[in-house]
């Protein structure tokens, strides 16, 4: 079996995506060594870059029918050079949507068109023109997947709420972890060990989505409790500098630099607690690189979140509507329990090996491709002996029923 492996941004770029595209084709390539790259690296590049203006001026660039046949141009060459027997798509699907229907595509992702538009906020400034091609993307590729795979029950939901999905498997794998942490994290003992109060990582790029406020709420309350506490701040175009009352900024860190990735893994093994209340998240993978580290997180109950973490196991999880002072009282009492902050830290790490790891995920993508392929050539075999199979037939083949979903 040949696998043609095709990602939203080119894969060649560790920073696109916070190095989805780039670990996953990796993972794959590691599960399945007979795997072909299929990789738009400068068209890639160009609108990448144009699409931060675009998306000012309400236009979904990506699904603009000029670029849509340019990736279609150059994909339809590549496909054609490599001859899989399946594709694995990455968030790909404005590249994939109007190539001709040759061989079965696995498609993964965090979530669909119609459920991301219809639930960030940062969404509702596209304008109706790009809602209604995207949509018409979204539809026309969908067609072609054999296999979806998204990271979370919450997607799935939706996806099956908006799009008619009755002809493909349906798999919840949630993505991997995007630091490489090895087989000695920091265990729970040494992050307890001559520490009286707890440090809390807050990671994120969008202050206000990624709940900056209710953060700072919160570890003030804190503040009051555990004078000594500290909150350790990475993310880029911060609305607060420098430091002071615990607080320490550290700006953007590169995990594609190595001096960045470093400090950044200091900072994952002497912090307490990741702490990223976050308003609307799709995926998050900023809780499965915890989780990789054996660092419990503290979160909200937003999207795909409970996909990842399960509260009161590897994490605390709250209602959106909790307020700070019901994170303040519940991490006081977590923190004052040590058996129970303990064990927490060690069923993070557990949470990685089992469901958060990219090897789990390329394993799961890969049986899905190699059960396409099997159905395919059970359809031929039968067309080979004269046996006209029927499609509902055909489609029981792909669907495989008796599969359980997620």
């Amino acid at each position: 079996m040949r696998i043609a492996f095709i990602a939203l941004w080119s894969p060649t770029n560790a920073k696109y995506w916070s190095g989805t595209p780039h670990h996953s084709y990796h993972a794959i390539r590691e599960a399945h060594p007979d795997t072909v790259l299929i990789d738009t690296p400068i068209l890639d590049a160009v609108l990448f870059h144009a699409g931060k203006v675009s998306r000012r001026l309400g236009l979904d660039l990506l699904r603009e029918p000029s670029v849509l046949g340019l990736y279609r141009y150059r994909v339809s060459r590549l496909l054609a050079r490599a001859a899989p027997d399946v594709v694995v798509s990455v968030g790909a699907s404005h590249k994939l949507c109007d190539l001709p229907e040759t061989v079965p595509v696995v498609h993964a992702a965090d979530a669909l068109f119609a459920t991301i538009v219809g639930y960030y906020q940062g969404m509702s400034g596209l304008s109706e023109r790009s809602r209604k091609r995207g949509d018409a993307v979204q539809r026309r590729f969908l067609e072609k997947v054999a296999s979806l795979c998204l990271t979370s029950r919450w997607a799935m939901d939706s996806a099956e709420h908006h799009y008619p999905l009755a002809h493909c498997r349906k798999k919840v794998v949630p993505l991997g972890a995007n630091v490489h942490v090895g087989d000695a994290p920091t265990s729970g003992p040494e992050r307890r060990k001559g520490v009286a109060a707890p440090s809390f990582l807050f990671i994120g790029g969008d202050w206000e989505r990624k709940g900056g406020p209710l953060l700072l709420d919160a570890f003030a309350r804190l503040r009051r409790r555990y004078p000594e506490a500290t909150l350790h701040i990475v993310g880029r175009r911060l609305p607060i500098h420098g430091a002071g009352d615990g607080i320490t900024v550290h700006g953007h860190l590169d995990k594609s630099d190595p001096a960045d990735a470093a400090r950044l893994d200091a900072l994952f093994r002497s912090a307490s607690f990741l702490f990223v209340p976050s308003r609307q998240e799709a995926f998050g993978l900023v809780y499965c690189e915890a989780c990789a580290h054996g660092l419990p997180s503290i979160a909200t109950a937003t999207g795909g979140v409970p996909s990842i973490l399960t509260d009161g196991r590897d994490s605390l999880l709250f209602a959106p509507e909790a307020a700070a002072e019901d994170f303040a009282a519940a991490i006081d009492a977590l923190w004052r329990d040590e058996a129970r902050y303990l064990g927490m830290c060690a069923a993070a790490r557990e949470t990685f090996l089992n469901r958060l790891s990219w090897s789990a995920w390329a394993n799961a993508i890969r049986e899905e491709a190699e059960a396409l392929v099997q159905a395919r050539n059970v359809v031929g075999d039968r067309k080979t002996a004269g046996r006209r199979v029927p499609r509902e037939e055909r489609q029981a083949l792909a669907v495989d029923a008796s599969s359980p979903t997620g």
